[in-house]
């Protein structure tokens, strides 16, 4: 799957899940509370994702290099 794939299902994901916290019968602040922690969840997700990516990266560069020497 492209990245750009993955972002728009990721985007799609948290807007219905935000949409759906707040038609949910819960306090404003607890609602929040939880589209905070979701948000967080799927930031440290993506961040991790683009830190493997970022290494898988450097790796490749790295081996490519030392190939054509």
């Amino acid at each position: 799957m492209k990245s750009s794939h993955v972002l728009t299902f990721i985007v799609g994901a948290l807007a219905g899940a935000s949409i759906a916290m707040l038609f949910a019968p819960q306090s404003g602040k607890a609602t929040r509370k939880k589209i905070k922690g979701a948000m967080e969840d799927e930031y440290n997700k993506i961040a991790a994702k683009v830190c493997r990516s970022k290494i898988e990266l450097a790796d490749k560069i790295e081996d490519t290099i030392h190939e054509k020497k």
